[in-house]
C-alpha cells in the first residue's frame, strides 16, 4: 500500500468504484481489527467444539 500510493501518508481505497481518500494508518486500523474478530470468532468456534472438561482435582496441588 506504500509503496503504491507513493510513500505518502494517504491512500485512494477504491471500493465499487467509489474512492475513499484517507490516512492509510487508518485503514491499517481497520484492517488489523477485522482480522482479530474473524480469527476471535474462529478460534471460539474452534474451542466449543472441543468440550473436553478439567480433570484436576484439589489433591493433585499438594505433594
Amino acid at each position: 500500500m506504500a509503496i503504491a500510493a507513493n510513500l505518502t501518508p494517504t491512500f485512494p481505497l477504491t471500493v465499487w468504484g467509489h474512492v475513499f481518500p484517507g490516512y492509510r494508518a487508518f485503514y491499517t486500523v481497520i484492517l488489523n481489527l477485522t482480522v482479530v474478530v474473524v480469527l476471535t470468532v474462529i478460534l471460539g468456534a474452534l474451542k466449543a467444539r472441543s468440550t473436553r472438561s478439567d480433570e484436576t482435582v484439589a489433591a493433585d496441588y499438594y505433594a
